[in-house]
């Protein structure tokens, strides 16, 4: 539940009220979770109502496509990587690749539907 507040979150700032209306839930119930998130420190209770999240180098961000568009994304996703790889397989054969400050990173990339019910429109309350 708390997982699908924070991503629902992500999409605008929201009120209880509309979150429950989003989730078909109790404000009272809702308001116990976003309790516990505030707590945590992943949602920051303010006039602008800010979520905080994520790590240096990890982003999740979820977009709101098509399949024909996911499809694309995905496409595009696999090239870059494949780039990716082979500039780093190019720069290994010049050398570049054995600086004593290099490091191995690993790139996963994910594009998957995610269980995020929709906000409906900002009603200004």
């Amino acid at each position: 539940m708390r997982h699908r507040l924070v991503n629902m979150l992500r999409q605008r700032p929201a009120t209880l009220r509309q979150l429950a209306e989003a989730l078909g839930m109790a404000k009272g119930t809702l308001g116990y979770h976003v309790r516990v998130l505030r707590e945590a420190g992943l949602v920051e209770l303010a006039e602008s109502r800010q979520v905080h999240g994520g790590t240096e180098h990890t982003e999740l961000r979820h977009l709101w496509l098509t399949p024909e568009q996911a499809a694309l994304v995905a496409d595009r996703l696999r090239e870059h990587a494949a780039e990716l790889q082979t500039a780093g397989v190019r720069a290994a054969q010049l050398g570049a690749g054995e600086s004593p400050t290099a490091e191995a990173y690993g790139l996963l990339v994910s594009l998957f539907p995610a269980d995020i019910p929709r906000l409906g429109p900002d009603d200004g309350r």
